[in-house]
């Protein structure tokens, strides 16, 4: 019993990938739907919608939503990016005149 399970340890993965987890709450009085990099994660329910999601400690993208006229491709959005392991920001793009 003992020599199965160290062989089993022995088969494991020398490294162990860390995951980020990510809590997004919808605090507005309106639901609102949820994009991560241009693709829709379904709709939010108002104050206190929520839903989780874990990346890979390593992940880039942006987490936005369709409130305050933003859409699907972020255009016109208050968007929050992620770069690797070690920024975040908040991005708002606004049209050309």
């Amino acid at each position: 019993m003992l020599s199965t399970t160290l062989l089993l340890l022995s088969l494991l993965p020398a490294t162990v990938l860390a995951t980020r987890h990510y809590n997004i709450v919808n605090n507005c009085p309106l639901p609102i739907t949820l994009y991560i990099n241009g693709e829709s994660q379904g709709t939010l329910g108002s104050s206190g919608g929520s839903t989780s999601r874990d990346f890979a400690d390593g992940w880039s993208g942006f987490i936005y939503t369709d409130f305050n006229r933003g859409n699907q491709d972020g255009a016109g959005t208050v968007r929050a990016g992620f770069y690797g392991t070690v920024s975040f920001s908040l991005y708002e793009v606004k049209e050309a005149l």
